[in-house]
This record gives structure tokens, C-alpha cells and sequence, in this order.
């Protein structure tokens, strides 16, 4: 799941900078689906902490 974050995040980079071209819908579309993945990670360790204590 981190490394599709990564791969997602570096991609967004990739566009903002100029490099990789893009249609803002596909941009906003790679947004939304990086928020979900920190989402889910965010869960991931969360779980994980409470689940040491």
C-alpha cells in the first residue's frame, strides 16, 4: 500500500511540475485516490498502536 502511495504521489508530482502531461480531471482523479491510500494507512497505524498497548 506504500509504494502505491509513493508511485501515485510521485505521478502528481510528475504533473504539477510540467513534466507528465495531464488532463485536470485525471490530476484531480490521482488526488482523491492518494487521500483515500493516507487514509487507510493513517487506519493502518492507528490500529497498530492501539493493538501494542
Amino acid at each position: 500500500m506504500s509504494d502505491k502511495y509513493h508511485e501515485l504521489n510521485r505521478e502528481i508530482h510528475r504533473i504539477e511540475a510540467g513534466v507528465e502531461a495531464s488532463s485536470d480531471a485525471r490530476a484531480e482523479d490521482l488526488k482523491k485516490e492518494r487521500l483515500v491510500l493516507l487514509d487507510e494507512i493513517a487506519a493502518m497505524i492507528s490500529q497498530a498502536k492501539a493493538g501494542a498497548k
